[in-house]
């Protein structure tokens, strides 16, 4: 992933390469963002931009900061959805399992 602070330095954008994250981990990467910032998802060549624009002012440091959570988020929808796909038997056992004992007996 690469980010390009704007001209103006009011939003970045994030460059995401087809291959790096599914359409729907980005997509949920920005909702979590929701509350900080506006997120604009385009297509690119090749990939994948997302221009974010903080609701507050913010300066560069700022900007760069939300950039990494954005990336982290990311990575951690990716990581998510391959773990739900790969392991739904072992998903919901665990979670049955928890639920027993706030079962009513």
């Amino acid at each position: 992933m690469k980010t390009i602070l704007s001209e103006k330095g009011k939003a970045l954008r994030v460059h995401l390469a087809d291959d790096e994250a599914p359409l729907a981990a980005v997509q949920a990467a920005a909702h979590l963002l929701a509350d900080r910032a506006y997120a604009v998802l385009e297509r690119s060549p090749g990939g994948l931009s997302v221009t974010l624009t903080p609701k507050e002012e913010a300066g560069a440091a700022a900007l760069e900061a939300l950039g990494e959570l954005f990336k982290t988020l990311v990575a951690d929808q990716s990581l998510r959805r391959r773990l739900t796909a790969g392991g739904r038997e072992l998903l919901e056992y665990v979670v049955s399992h928890a639920l027993i004992p706030a079962a009513p007996q």
